[in-house]
């Protein structure tokens, strides 16, 4: 079969729209990263409704989900309302904790208080967000790559791992509720 020059851009075409912004430079070692097993790096942000978040010790005692996002991307954009869904199960619930936080870059890849504000409000997100502009906190786990999420056990510790996981919010509770059941045990 013969692959014209219009069948090829389509195909480069759907590759970009399916890679979304899961496209920046390689990341950096795989030792150099959180994996899973390892303690969760310390940090600690205020969300929008002004309660500061630290970890790990808001993770003690609780299976917490850690996110990194931007508004811009589009497999954030479509991870976003699971992880709504998902919080609306889950925020009266004293088991899980789940924090998003805007990875920032510089221009049109900035991630302000008006812009996640804005995008939050059009969309009716309850969940909690926080900015990281400048990339300090995402750096203490990767290099690249987003959406990003960190699933941390009762301890502290990293016990999952994805980029650009693609779950419903049925199963980030399975794996959360399995994690629960297995600290309490």
């Amino acid at each position: 079969m013969k692959i014209t020059v219009i069948t090829a851009v389509l195909l480069l075409g759907i590759a970009a729209t399916t890679e979304g912004c899961i496209r920046e430079p390689a990341e950096r070692p795989a030792e150099e990263c959180v994996q899973q097993g390892d303690e969760v790096p310390a940090f600690d942000v205020t969300t929008q409704y002004g309660d500061t978040f630290r970890t790990p010790d808001d993770c003690i005692g609780h299976i917490t989900t850690v996110v990194f996002f931007a508004t811009w991307c589009p497999n954030c954009q479509a991870e976003l309302p699971e992880l709504e869904r998902l919080y609306r199960k889950i925020e009266d619930d004293d088991r899980y904790r789940l924090i998003t936080i805007a990875r920032g870059g510089k221009g049109d890849y900035a991630q302000t208080e008006t812009i996640v504000g804005e995008y939050w409000d059009t969309r009716n997100y309850t969940m909690p967000y926080a900015l990281d502009p400048d990339r300090k906190i995402f750096e203490k786990f990767a290099s690249a790559n987003i959406p990003r999420v960190y699933m941390i056990d009762c301890e502290g510790i990293v016990f999952r791992r994805e980029v650009a996981p693609q779950m419903t919010a049925e199963e980030y509770i399975g794996i959360m509720e399995q994690a629960y059941s297995a600290a309490k045990h």
